[in-house]
């Protein structure tokens, strides 16, 4: 039978398996084949969606998949419509903290692996259909770490606070089962420092969903037990009880049938029995007993296991169906003769597991936890304890599965903690539920065999009493097994301690002698004893250190002996158990000699991630850039990798036999240095072992048969060791143990070869065929090895790895100093090994894997995936390599090793072809073929053919007048590295030459090779010693020093650029030693210089790895391969980019990024070209590759256009964030959408952003233009700023100052988080110089808020550890001023009289001054309240005293400097004659050091101060755990409906005035009000407790609605809509008060005209007067010529009268024509005038006309105004709503009248018009003057009255254009007074605040004095803003019949005629007085008191 990882347990455990009790719950139909395929495609899904659907189809769902997971404090996180798509997928079980880097600075500190913590959300999205309907369905968390809250859709269902109780949570009342999506949230917290050891964080274990009918078996439901098993095997049968809760929840009673069936291993039924039950409550027992006949018992060899099935059947049908797997077993624990296993002895042979699963973290993993398990398996141990806490289902039931007894422990800590957030903050309240959760789980577990109540507990005062609650409440869930406590002897010493060691069943002991251990057994005789933790041997893998033998003293003196300090290792000889325990070997020893023990735990089994004794805070930086940091621990027999280290072997030759499993095991690894001093050790259950060095016997050595007091038999050496061990010199080639059996006969070998260099990476899974569920997991060994495939020992080769059909789960190396990821790809090689993880990706394609190290030969495996198919075929033939070397012929191995799609190897013999010399006569590799016997299957085999490379060189010494005496052979070297020794002959040399001082350099011939023999002989004086050191003075590569080179440094990484085809390496030695280089076989890689002292006695090698830089990036081409790029269109860009080497790169392997000089025209989306635009533009690609940049040469692409036009129809949305106070930055371009084609990136001019907009917390809108539309785009613009600071709360004792934090959390508006540094108001003595409490202020760095911290001040405390004696690793640190050696027996917690176990400065030698120093702390040092430390002296009559004087001293840590302890006393108790305790008492210090200085006067010699031990308690302020509120108000009346347990509230309000939320405390605790900036938003209060937020902590949520904001949003919907088409219309009316002003212009110029053309017609009228003036004047002239004329010739009076007459004619002609000429003029003046007043009237209209246009754009501010009002209103005041709409009847007038005006503007253009016109007719008429000098004169009129009309006109439109800029201007006044008024309703919010606030606060009362004549006086710390104070005084702490005082705003007051010699009790509160009279009081200050004089 196959289990689920492909493997046949039974044949790997050799036998069938068997159990008694019960397992762990496995319901029936849970996964079938279907659901599985259809579970995997939905897994493949979810990777991408999160979601999953789920149907009823079994009980029990596996809901590990699907989940969404984000590292950070998301308080929205928890609602359903929250958006998680940018979270991370995962699967579960998850450890987020084993993701991350290691952190220096981690809380977490060396304890906890430098990994961080934090708080993460993990949410998973599903839906149920309809037939999950009336279905019950529960989640179960196996484990979550630390303190998480679980979320169904929306609704909290509870918060847990220990990380390893499995718990569940009836989830149906909140689900939708309609098909819609439910979303289960977990918050997670993991606080650091949280623990003594890595712990993880997150949902680390499995998730289950189980669905039932309503009547359904109960979570943990069935208890299966056979209580009389021992009794009933007599009669060949086993009485099964087998009882059922079954749970009702359907309304009314049901009558059920309830069925047991008992089923085999083989699933047969072997018992079945029936009974009829009413389920009348909600939930019923059923008992039912069954009989098994021949019952098959679990034991450790044969861990059989049987199911119960039990049936509910109502109305004949199955309603549900629940498994239990249990195991038959009983147990025996004995006083005396220790424990047994069905009535067999059985040794507990134990291993403490912690819960880590190394590179996986916390995160579990069945097939992790089951190769651990088996590891431990096959090592002996028949036992696990879960130190020290509940371990996961899935571990438990492995053990139930593989034969392994299990201690299941549940706390670590009780009420005292030992790292500040442990599970002691949450002890009292959650114990009972966390240790009854464990034992209902694991109940029926056969493999359970005692429950541990407490690890190392440092017991408190009460502590007897949780004992016994602990012990009970394991009791009322199982009494089938035995309870038990984990404690150190030494602390067992106290009425409290003896009695919680009666009140459990079996007393478990840690670290602690066999003599204590025979002590307590002697006082105790009823107590059953066990060891549950011992050893604490430390050790790394591979690392070997002399001495081999030797003590380790707890003050560490001699740790550097054994310790690799430079590299932060341990040796892995079994030398000593650090402080707590012995070596290994001695746990063993000497639990085998006490029978009374029931065995024993060795600390541990696994190295752990934390705890890294014995280093802690060291680190280092390395050559690379790396850094080694001791982050694991250093005590387990695995590593964290698995990898066994010598201690394994130690214990499995001890806990095996040799009748089963024969072994041996060798010691240390075999490359040293030629001729070193060597012990190699053996470890082995056989009876003799012999060891071989190159085939010659060392010698056979025997182990000595030795019997317990019970019979049981073991073997040591005669000298009582558990290992055999020989001194040897080394010499390479190998070593070889041969063990035999008492027989004599070969039953068990072990081969060490030594390694050469560095060829190649050896992969090797430790299974080949796994699951394709991505669960299963193959652990894959990278080794490094030489050309034989020899694991190079010392090899720390950099790997990476390449896998493809699967993924890399983790890496490791085992080393506890390495801070690489343990999430990676790379690793270094670890003492020439790593480790690669790997499961399947789900392509169900096989994992290929190769593994790559600059030098080294890839290595390369595959591991198959487990098709399921029913017929087992050959996978795979592993590799075969064969070395030789020239000249040899090769042998080939007779089988090769063949992989199986079962997962089983088998060896397959081989026929393979013959081999041609030709090929290994030269060095080399070449390949042969073969065939598998019987078949036609091909085998390979690869051959590597060494050659010589040199001769290794020989240095010497010798002194003058002396030949030197030269070796017979030399080392030939080869190609690998290897030597092998040859006869050489050596040239001659002159006798004289070595008579004088110098060097002399010979050579020597090697018979049949090439090269020759180099000796340097150094010639030295008289009394000169030869060189003893083996070390370079100098290195060099190319001829340049290696950097950082440092003669003790032997590892160098050098990276040479690119093209160096080979490296030159050359080095000078130190003191004549020789230097011999060997180069990598394949280049790049490593280099080897080997040395060899001058003495020949120390041999030491140098490596250098050579890396070669990858080629560097040359050149990148872009191409666009399109003739013609059409606007709209994309093309696929080409892009070549080639390295140095000529390679063209894969896109995966760099970076590219686009840029485009026009992205109006082109743009480039992941490769692919988008022609946005026509024009042209040009583009570079910019690639980057190995942290070099080249961009390609430009790419012109020119865009033709599409041929259509296209109008942009929408923009996308700009959303940008800002901080408060900081302009946001607008983007220059935005993104248009069009009716056709691609949209594209075009410019935008943004409006002006106001700097009051960003000067708020909350949202606005910035509207844009963009050319050539009319649409407008808008960005979102999200003003972040920080919401509020956190406060704290802390308690303190009396005298101490409290310890304010450094930083606290600022909460910002969008709901994150940060910290920030705080710096607090300095804190006065008298604040905590008595109980009380006050307050006290931080000022938070990049902020003007305040942290506000509330200080209770207490003289309640609790005792803690003692710190005195050794709790730790580490600490307490004791230096004394002499004899140190034996200072260690003041701190081993034991009083005692006897000699040796005290300290003293007995003797002449020592002063009479003397000093001892203690440092307190757990992983680093730490500061703890010290009030008094006992001393124990040892008191005699031979001068051993008291001392004359003691002082203390406490260390400040600030000042740096000693101290003296104030008030110091000391009361001396004589308890015996030889023993004096004193105990010293003083002050409170808080303190990290504490030094006793002490003095004695000696008399002639004699006189000494001797102290056994010294014992100090610290003391810690009660501190309280409570995080609630007591009260809720809001805008200062209490929250209706408030509970303090009620976390979520809703509250509805009007107005736009967000609520304000004042809160008070229980208990102290400090409370954050957090507000929103939505008017429906989300206030939140968070509260923390005194013990601080890691501790307890607690959100309040209030969600606000706002009812008036629907309605008030419509009306002001329409508001702003009627404000927009306001501002439209005066837009247009703006438009044509423009065209008339345009119009009005025209007209002016047109009369401007015709005012000149009249001018012209005035003068042409001028000058016909001035011609008819002329005609007159001439007419004159002739009438007197005429009369002359006719009084000079009287002849001719007719004539003259004739001539008179004519010229009187001409006269009155000349007159006519000047009135007619003067009729023109004044026609011509008339027009100028006329054309004049049109000039003006035209000017009048254009004034009109720009009148109009202002009132046009007066309308339009006032609806801008009028809209700005509506966003206002929005957001500020809702009062501003109603005046928004008179702002929209104003600006509907505003339409109308500047409609008018368009109107008006319009005549006034058509009247102005008209002026033209007429002043063209006046230019006809004044041409004409003469002629129509009365029609011009008309006309003119006609123009003047014209243009009259046209001023009158205009003027009209004028005033209307004011009148609509007035109307406007009075709609802005009132949208302003609007805003006016909701400012001075936020000032008064303000001052609501303000007032909140000052009633907050409490007044700070200094002290209260008693003066004479019944008076006190009193004096407090003012408080700011305070106009004066009450003081409040009563004879009663409750103020009845309180008098008061009043007192102005000073800072003391005297309170006269009190009662005399009474106690007055007096409490003082601040007021302010606002102008209403009003007063605001703060809260009372504490209460102090005086007695009355």
């Amino acid at each position: 039978m196959r289990s689920r990882k492909g493997m046949n347990w039974k044949s790997w455990l050799a036998g069938a398996m068997a159990v008694m009790m019960t397992m762990t719950a496995m319901p029936v139909g849970t996964v079938l084949a279907a659901q599985e395929e259809e579970q995997q495609q939905e897994t493949e899904n979810q990777e991408t969606t999160g979601k999953n659907n789920i149907s009823y189809t079994g009980r029990s769902l596996d809901f590990n998949s699907g989940w969404k997971f984000i590292l950070k404090n998301v308080t929205e996180a928890s609602d359903i419509q929250y958006d998680d798509s940018n979270w991370q997928n995962i699967t579960l079980p998850h450890d987020w903290s084993i993701e991350q880097d290691f952190n220096p600075a981690s809380k977490a500190n060396a304890q906890g692996g430098y990994l961080d913590g934090g708080t993460g959300w993990y949410r998973k999205t599903f839906t149920l259909d309809e037939s999950m309907k009336g279905k019950r369905v529960s989640i179960e968390f196996d484990g979550i770490m630390t303190v998480s809250t679980v979320y169904v859709n929306g609704e909290k269902l509870g918060s847990r606070f220990y990380g390893y109780s499995p718990y569940q949570y009836d989830i149906t009342d909140y689900l939708k089962t309609d098909g819609s999506e439910n979303v289960i949230a977990v918050k997670v917290t993991t606080a650091q420092p949280s623990s003594r050891w890595y712990t993880g964080s997150g949902i680390y274990r499995d998730v289950t969903l189980t669905i039932t009918d309503s009547v359904h078996v109960d979570y943990n439901g069935m208890y299966v037990t056979t209580p009389s098993l021992e009794e009933d095997l007599k009669s060949g049968m086993a009485k099964v009880s087998a009882e059922a809760t079954i749970v009702n929840s359907r309304k009314d009673s049901e009558k059920a049938t309830v069925t047991e069936q008992i089923l085999d291993a083989d699933a047969n039924i072997v018992a079945e029995k029936s009974t009829v039950q009413t389920l009348s409550e909600e939930k019923t027992k059923v008992k039912q007993e069954l009989e098994v006949k021949n019952p098959h018992l679990w034991s450790t060899d044969d861990p059989y296991l049987y199911t119960a099935k039990t049936k509910i059947t109502v109305d004949g049908t199955v309603v549900d169906e629940y498994e239990t797997t249990f195991g038959m077993r009983y147990l025996t624990f004995t006083t005396d003769k220790g424990f047994y296993l069905n009535g067999q002895y059985t040794k507990l042979n134990g291993m403490c597991l912690h819960h880590d699963l190394g590179a996986l973290g916390a995160a579990t993993n069945e097939r992790a936890v089951e190769r651990q398990l088996q590891q431990m398996k096959a090592m002996g141990a028949n036992a696990v304890r879960t130190a020290h806490n509940p371990a996961s289902k899935v571990f438990i039931e492995k053990c139930n599965e593989l034969g392994l007894m299990v201690v299941e422990e549940s706390f670590d800590v009780w009420t005292k903690n030992k790292m500040g957030n442990d599970y002691s903050n949450y002890f009292k309240e959650h114990a009972e539920e966390d240790i009854k959760a464990m034992v209902d789980r694991d109940k029926n577990a056969p493999s359970v065999i005692m429950w541990c109540i407490g690890n190392e507990i440092s017991y408190q005062s009460g502590d007897a009493e949780v004992a016994v609650n602990l012990n009970n409440w394991v009791k009322e869930i199982d009494t089938t097994r035995p309870t038990t406590i984990n404690q150190r002897p030494k602390n067992v010493n106290s009425a409290t301690s003896e009695k919680i060691m009666d009140t459990v069943d079996v007393v478990g002991f840690s670290y602690g002698s066999k003599e204590l251990r025979q002590e307590w057994h002697k006082k105790h005789p009823e107590w059953v004893i066990l060891n549950l933790e011992e050893t604490s041997h430390v050790e790394s893998r591979g690392v070997y250190i002399y001495p081999t033998e030797g003590a380790f003293d707890a003050t560490m003196t001699n740790r550097t002996a054994q310790m690799d300090l430079e590299n932060y290792q341990v040796s892995a000889y079994d030398l000593y158990g650090r402080e707590r325990g012995p070596a290994h070997s001695e746990t063993i020893l000497e639990d085998l000699s006490l029978d009374f023990s029931l065995g024993t735990f060795i600390w541990t089994g696994v190295d752990y991630i934390g705890e890294p004794s014995p280093y802690a805070k060291e680190s280092k930086t390395l050559a690379d850039g790396t850094f080694l940091m001791p982050k694991s621990s250093y005590y387990g027999t695995v590593d964290t990798a698995g990898f066994e280290k010598d201690s394994y072997y130690l214990y499995q030759s001890q806990w095996t036999t040799e009748e089963k499993n024969p072994m041996v095991h060798l010691l240390p690894h075999w490359n040293w240095s030629t001729g070193e001093d060597v012990q190699v050790w053996a470890y082995s259950n056989c009876d003799a072992v012999e060891l071989f060095v190159n085939g010659e016997s060392l010698g056979k050595q025997e182990f000595k048969k030795n019997q317990t007091g019970l019979g049981v038999t073991y073997q040591t050496t005669e000298d009582g060791k558990l290992y055999l061990h020989w001194d040897t010199k080394f010499e390479a080639v190998e070593i070889e143990a041969v063990a035999y059996n008492e027989s004599g006969d070969v039953v068990a070998t072990d081969v060490i070869k030594t390694a050469g260099s560095a060829q190649k990476i050896k992969l090797t899974p430790d299974r080949r065929v796994i699951c394709s569920d991505g669960q299963d997991l193959s652990y894959i060994t990278a080794e490094v090895v030489d050309n034989k495939d020899v694991t190079v020992p010392e090899a720390m080769n950099q790997m990476e790895f390449e896998v493809t059909g699967g993924k890399i789960i983790g890496v490791d190396n085992g080393n506890a100093a390495s801070t690489e990821r343990y999430k990676s790809n790379k690793r270094k090689a670890f003492n020439g090994k790593a480790l690669l993880i790997v499961a399947s990706d789900g392509s169900g394609e096989d994992i290929k894997v190769t593994a790559k190290s600059s030098g080294l030969t890839d290595g390369t495996t595959t591991v198959y995936m487990d098709k399921g198919a029913a017929e087992i075929n050959l996978l795979e033939l592993l590799p075969v390599n064969v070395v030789t070397s020239v000249g040899t012929e090769p042998i080939l191995p007779d089988s090769v090793t063949g992989v199986y799609s079962d997962g089983t190897e088998k060896q397959l013999s081989v026929i393979w072809d013959s081999v041609d010399p030709k090929k290994y006569a030269v060095s080399g590799t070449f390949t042969i073929e073969g065939k598998l016997e019987n078949t036609n299957q091909k085998a390979f085999a690869k051959i590597t053919v060494n050659d010589v490379i040199g001769v290794q060189p020989h240095t010497g010494m010798t002194v003058t007048g002396t030949a030197y005496k030269f070796p017979k052979t030399v080392n030939l070297i080869y190609s690998d590295g290897s030597k092998i020794q040859t006869n050489v002959t050596w040239d001659s040399v002159e006798d004289t030459a070595w008579n004088t001082e110098g060097i002399i350099r010979t050579e020597g011939k090697i018979e049949g090779s090439k090269y020759k023999a180099v000796a340097t002989i150094r010639v030295a004086a008289e009394g000169s010693t030869a060189g003893n050191t083996a070390l370079l003075a100098n290195l060099k590569i190319n001829g340049q020093d290696i950097e950082k080179f440092d003669e003790n440094t032997t590892v160098y990484q050098v990276k040479l650029p690119y093209g160096n085809e080979k490296a030159e390496i050359t080095a000078e030695s130190k003191d004549n030693a020789s230097v011999f280089v060997i180069p990598p076989v394949n280049y790049p890689g490593s280099y080897r210089i080997l040395l060899q002292s001058e003495d020949g006695t120390k041999e030491n090698t140098y490596t250098v790895n050579v890396e070669i830089e990858k080629p560097a990036l040359k050149s990148v081409d872009l191409k666009l391969s399109a003739e013609r790029i059409v606007e709209d269109q994309t093309y696929d860009l080409e892009l070549e980019v080639t390295d140095q080497a000529g390679n063209t790169l894969k896109a995966d392997d760099y970076e590219v990024v686009y840029e485009s000089t026009d992205t109006s025209v082109v743009t480039v989306k992941e490769g692919t070209l988008y022609a946005v635009g026509s024009g042209t533009a040009q583009m570079i690609a910019k690639v980057t590759y190995n942290e070099r940049v080249i961009a390609s040469a430009p790419l012109t692409v020119k865009v033709e256009s599409a041929g259509y036009e296209k109008k942009i129809v929408s923009f996308e949305n700009v959303k940008i964030e800002t901080n408060q106070h900081q302009a946001p930055a607008l983007p220059k371009k935005v993104t248009a959408n069009y009716d056709r084609g691609l949209s594209r990136e075009i410019p935008v001019q943004w409006d002006t952003v106001k700097q009051e907009q960003y000067e708020k917390i909350g949202t606005f809108k910035v509207t844009g233009k963009v050319e050539g539309t009319s649409l407008k785009p808008e960005a979102e613009v999200v003003v972040k700023g920080i919401a509020a600071i956190e406060n704290v709360s802390k308690v303190t004792l009396s005298k101490v100052a409290p310890e304010l934090p450094g930083k606290v959390k600022v909460y910002w508006s969008d709901g994150t988080e940060s910290v920030a540094k705080v710096t607090w108001d300095a804190i006065e003595k008298e604040s905590y110089d008595s109980e009380g409490s006050f307050m006290a202020e931080g000022s938070v760095e990049g902020t003007t808020l305040k942290s506000e911290a509330r200080i209770r001040v207490t003289d309640a405390y609790a005792e803690g550890t003692d710190l005195m004696t050794f709790r730790n690793d580490i600490y307490p640190k004791l230096s004394v001023s002499c004899k140190e050696s034996s200072a260690e027996k003041i701190m081993d917690g034991v009083i005692s009289e006897k000699n040796g176990e005290r300290w003293d400065n007995y003797g002449s030698a020592y002063p009479e001054d003397v000093w001892i120093e203690y440092h307190f702390g757990f992983s680093e040092e730490a500061a703890y309240n010290l009030d008094q430390v006992s001393v124990n002296y040892y008191t005699d009559n031979y001068g051993a005293g008291l001392p004359n004087t003691a002082v203390f001293q406490y260390w400040n840590s600030k000042t740096q400097e000693w101290i003296n302890v104030e008030n110091q006393t000391a009361a001396a108790n004589k308890v015996s004659s030889k023993r004096t305790d004193v105990t010293y008492k003083f002050d409170t210090v808080k303190t990290s050091r504490l030094r006793l200085n002490m003095s004695k006067k000696k008399t002639n010699g004699k006189g000494c101060i001797a102290i056994m031990e010294m014992s100090a308690t610290a003391k810690e302020a009660v501190s309280n755990k409570t995080s609630l509120l007591s009260n809720i108000s809001v805008n200062g009346q209490a929250l209706d409906g408030f509970s303090p347990e009620t976390m979520s509230y809703s509250y509805e309000y009007s107005g736009s005035v967000i609520p304000v939320i004042t809160v008070e405390t229980q208990d102290n605790a400090a409370a954050t009000v957090i507000p929103t900036f939505d008017e429906n938003g989300e206030i939140q209060i968070q509260v923390s407790s005194e013990s601080g937020s890691d501790v307890s902590f607690s959100t309040y949520k209030i969600k606000l609605t706002r009812t008036d904001s629907g309605k008030g949003n419509e009306e002001l919907e329409e508001i702003k809509k009627a404000a927009q088409e306001a501002a439209k219309t005066a837009e247009e009316a703006k438009e044509n008060a423009q065209n008339a002003q345009a119009d009005a212009v025209k007209a002016k110029d047109d009369a401007q005209k015709a005012e000149t053309e009249a001018k012209a017609a005035q003068s042409k009228a001028e000058e016909a007067q001035k011609k008819a003036e002329e005609a007159q004047k001439t007419a004159k002239e002739a009438e007197e010529t005429a009369k002359e004329a006719a009084s000079q010739s009287g002849n001719s009076s007719h004539e003259a009268k004739a001539a008179q007459e004519k010229a009187e004619l001409a006269k009155q002609a000349a007159e006519d024509a000047k009135s007619a000429a003067e009729i023109a003029r004044e026609k011509a003046e008339t027009a100028q005038n006329a054309s004049m007043e049109a000039r003006k009237q035209a000017q009048e209209s254009q004034n009109a006309a720009e009148t109009a246009e202002a009132g046009a754009q007066n309308a339009a501010k006032a609806a801008e105004a009028a809209e700005k009002a509506v966003q206002t209103a929005k957001t500020d005041a809702a009062t501003a709503a109603e005046e928004a709409k008179k702002a929209l009847q104003e600006a509907k007038e505003a339409k109308d009248l500047t409609e008018t005006a368009r109107k008006d503007a319009q005549n006034a253009a058509a009247d102005a018009k008209t002026a033209k016109e007429s002043c063209e007719t006046a230019k006809i008429a004044a041409e004409t003057a003469a002629a129509n000098a009365n029609a011009q004169a008309q006309l003119a009129e006609a123009a003047k009255t014209a243009a009259e009309a046209a001023a009158e006109k205009a003027e009209t439109a004028k005033e209307q254009a004011e009148e609509a800029q007035k109307k406007a201007e009075e709609a802005q006044k009132k949208v302003e007074e609007a805003l006016r008024e909701a400012q001075i309703l936020k000032q008064e919010m303000q001052e609501m605040h303000k007032d909140a606030d000052f009633a907050q606060k409490k007044v700070f009362m200094k002290k209260v004095k008693s003066e004479k004549r019944s008076q006190i006086t009193v004096n407090w710390k003012m408080v700011e803003e305070a106009d004066g104070y009450t003081i409040q005084y009563a004879y009663n702490r409750k103020f009845k019949k309180a008098k008061t005082v009043k007192v102005s705003a000073k800072a003391k007051t005297r309170i006269k005629r009190l009662t005399g010699r009474k106690t007055c009790y007096v409490r003082i509160r601040a007021y302010k007085e606002k102008s209403t009279g009003e007063k605001i009081y703060t809260k009372y200050s504490a209460v102090k008191k005086a007695k009355v004089k």
